[in-house]
C-alpha cells in the first residue's frame, strides 16, 4: 500500500510516502527556497514519488489546521488524485511522528506546540474526546497520548479557552515576537537566555491548573497586536523590541525567565503524564520539543528513564506523521526508524557532477581527490570552513552531517568567522558541536546519546579551552553524537580529526545562508559557496575550493 502524507497548511508545508519499506519525506522549503514554506507542497509531492503519478498513490493522509482543508483537497483533484482522502487532528500526526522515534512499546507520548485542531476543524469521523469544549474557535495546545502496540491512545489534551488561553508554545511565541523575533524564531529566544545572569530556577511566570490543565492567564485576546503588545509589557517588564533595536540586559533577562518557565512547565506536564501512564519512555513532539535545554531537565529530572525526541519536531514533521498515522490505521507495517532521519532521496551521482562542472567553469578549484577526507582534515585544521553534502538530508531544522556547514571547535574566532563569511547572523546565537559518541564525555557532561542534536549538555570546565567556537555562554552546547553506525563519512572525518589535532569534536551547523533554508541539491549548495566566502565545498566525492590545499595544518 502506499500512503502519502501531507502538510498542506500553515507554516512549514510538506510530504510524506510510505510504500513498503520505503519511507521518504521532505519540506516544501527544500526545494522551494523559501523558509518555512507554507505553500501546498506540489514539489515535495513530486520529490517523495520519484517520478510515480499521484494517482498511483492508495491513500491520503492530511491534518487538520488553519482551515484549509478544502484548499489541500482542491489541489490534490486537479493533480489527478481521485482517492481516499483521511483527515486527522494536528496532535496526532506530532504524536504518530513521535511513536516512530519510540524505542519500545509502551511509551508515552507528549505533543506541545502554539496550537493545533480547532474544534470547528476536528475531522467528522474522528472520535470527539470527552473534554471536547464547545467554542469554535478553542484550539489544543498541548496532548497526552499513549503507545499501546500499533495504537495510539488518546489520553488527554488540553484547550484554549477565554480568559486561560494560552500554553507554553503560545507563550514562548509571543514572547519571541515581543522580544523582536520572527513567530518561528523561538531558538533565538533559548539562545539569548544565556546571556541574562542565573536567576532563581523557581523565578517563572505562574500558570494557573484549573481542571488539572496547565495554561496560562489571558484576559485579552493575544490574537491583536495592539492588545497583546499592551499584555506582553505588562508581563515581562519591558516594552516590545522593534525590528533595528538594540538588544540589551533587559531582553536577555525575559528571554531567560521564559526559558526557566518553559522547563518547568515541561516538567511539570511530564509528571502529569508518567502518573497518568507510568510508562518508562517519554518521546517528545511539536515545535516546544526542539527547545534542547528542556529536553536535558526532562531527561534528568523527569519520572521517565528515556525520553526520545522526534528530530522534525516541528510542523516539518507533520507530513511524517500523516503517513505514520495512516499506516497504523490501515495496519500496515512501519519500517524502523533510521538512527538519523535522512528521508529525501538523495541527488544523483550526475547531480553532483554537473554542479562541480559548473564550479570548475567559474574559476574554482575542482578535484577529486583520493583522500578526500585527508583534505578536508587539512583545510578544518588550518581554519577554513567547509561545507559538506552527503546523501539523503536530513529532514527537520537541523544539520546532521549531510549538510552541514563545518569549522574547527579549537579556535576561538571560528565563531565570529562562520558568521561573518557564511550565517550573518546574530552573535549571541551559539554554534553547536558534533562529536565522537564515545568520546563525548571528554567534553561534554552528557550521559546520553544525541544523535539528532536535540539535547543541551554542559561543556566541562576543564574542557572549555579545548572546544570554545561550540561553548555557549552559559557554559552549554547543544550535542550532536555521531556513533559508530552513523550513515556517511562524518564519523570517519572527525576520527581522523581527532588524530590529527587530539580533539574529536568539530562545529556543525547548517548549510544556509541567512533567511535560507539548508541546501537541499548540489546545485543549492554550490550557489552558497559562490556567494559566500566559504573555503571549500565537499560534493559527494568532489572537492570545490577557492584556494590550494594547506600544506600543514595551522595551530588555533
Amino acid at each position: 500500500m502506499r500512503i502519502l502524507g501531507l502538510h498542506a497548511t500553515g507554516h512549514d508545508s510538506g510530504a510524506a510516502l510510505l510504500a513498503g519499506d520505503e519511507l521518504v519525506a521532505i519540506g516544501e522549503e527544500r526545494l522551494s527556497r523559501v523558509k518555512n514554506d507554507g505553500a501546498f507542497p506540489a514539489r515535495a509531492i513530486a520529490h517523495v514519488l520519484g517520478g510515480a503519478p499521484l494517482a498511483s498513490v492508495d491513500l491520503v493522509v492530511c491534518d487538520v489546521s488553519d482551515g484549509e482543508t478544502a484548499r489541500a483537497r482542491t489541489a490534490l483533484a486537479a493533480a489527478g488524485y481521485a482517492g481516499e482522502v483521511l483527515l486527522v487532528e494536528h496532535h496526532l500526526a506530532h504524536a504518530a511522528s513521535a511513536h516512530f522515534v519510540a524505542p519500545d512499546d509502551g511509551a508515552a507520548i507528549l505533543v506541545v506546540d502554539a496550537g493545533g485542531t480547532r474544534v470547528a476543524e476536528w475531522p467528522a469521523d474522528r472520535p470527539r474526546p470527552a473534554s471536547f469544549p464547545g467554542g469554535a474557535a478553542d484550539q489544543e495546545l498541548q496532548s497526552f497520548y499513549l503507545a499501546r502496540g500499533r495504537r495510539l491512545e488518546r489520553l488527554h489534551g488540553t484547550w484554549s479557552r477565554p480568559g486561560l488561553r494560552l500554553g507554553i508554545g503560545w507563550l514562548y511565541a509571543l514572547v519571541t515576537l515581543h522580544l523582536g523575533f520572527g513567530p518561528l524564531d523561538a531558538g533565538k529566544t533559548m539562545g539569548l537566555a544565556a546571556h541574562a545572569p542565573s536567576g532563581p530556577a523557581d523565578d517563572v511566570w505562574p500558570w494557573l491548573t484549573p481542571g488539572g490543565d496547565l495554561l496560562f492567564r489571558s484576559d485579552v485576546d493575544v490574537a491583536r497586536p495592539a492588545t497583546a503588545a499592551r499584555w506582553l509589557a505588562e508581563l515581562t517588564g519591558v516594552p516590545a523590541r522593534l525590528g533595528g533595536e538594540p538588544l540589551d540586559e533587559r531582553h536577555a533577562a525575559v528571554a531567560a525567565k521564559l526559558q526557566r518557565t518553559t522547563e518547568a512547565f515541561m516538567l511539570a506536564l511530564a509528571r502529569q503524564l508518567h502518573a497518568a501512564t507510568n510508562a518508562e519512555t517519554l518521546c517528545l513532539a511539536g515545535g516546544v520539543a526542539l527547545n534542547v535545554l528542556a529536553n536535558r531537565r526532562l531527561a534528568d529530572e523527569s519520572p521517565f528513564r528515556r525520553v526520545a525526541v522526534q528530530p522534525a519536531a516541528t510542523d516539518t514533521g507533520i507530513a511524517l506523521g500523516c503517513a505514520l498515522a495512516g499506516a497504523v490505521a490501515r495496519g500496515v507495517p512501519i519500517p524502523p526508524c533510521p538512527e538519523v532521519s535522512c528521508l529525501a532521496r538523495p541527488p544523483s551521482a550526475a547531480a553532483h557532477d554537473a554542479a562541480a562542472a559548473r564550479a570548475e567553469a567559474e574559476g574554482f578549484l575542482v578535484e577529486r581527490p583520493a583522500d578526500l577526507l585527508g583534505q578536508v582534515v587539512a583545510r578544518l585544521a588550518a581554519g577554513q570552513i567547509v561545507g559538506w553534502v552527503e546523501g539523503a538530508s536530513e529532514l527537520g531544522p537541523r544539520a546532521l552531517g549531510h549538510r552541514s556547514l563545518l569549522a574547527d571547535a579549537r579556535d576561538p574566532a571560528a565563531k565570529e568567522r562562520v558568521n561573518a563569511r557564511v550565517k550573518h547572523r546574530e552573535a549571541f546565537r551559539p554554534f553547536a558541536p558534533v562529536v565522537l559518541e564515545e568520546r563525548a564525555g571528554e567534553l561534554f557532561d552528557l550521559a546520553l546519546p544525541s544523535a539528532n542534536m536535540l539535547f543541551a549538555a554542559r561543556v566541562h570546565e576543564a574542557a572549555r579551552a579545548r572546544v570554545p567556537a561550540v561553548t555557549h555562554a552559559d557554559g552549554t552546547a547543544r550535542v550532536q553524537t555521531v556513533s559508530r553506525t552513523f550513515p556517511g563519512r562524518l564519523r570517519t572525518l572527525l576520527e581522523r580529526f581527532a588524530a590529527e589535532t587530539g580533539v574529536p569534536a568539530l562545529l556543525n551547523t547548517s548549510l544556509n545562508g541567512p533567511g535560507e533554508p539548508i541546501a537541499e541539491t548540489p546545485d543549492d549548495a554550490l550557489a552558497l559557496f559562490v556567494g559566500s566566502q566559504m573555503d571549500a565545498l565537499v560534493l559527494g566525492d568532489w572537492l570545490v575550493a577557492r584556494q590550494p590545499r594547506p600544506s600543514r595544518p595551522a595551530a588555533p
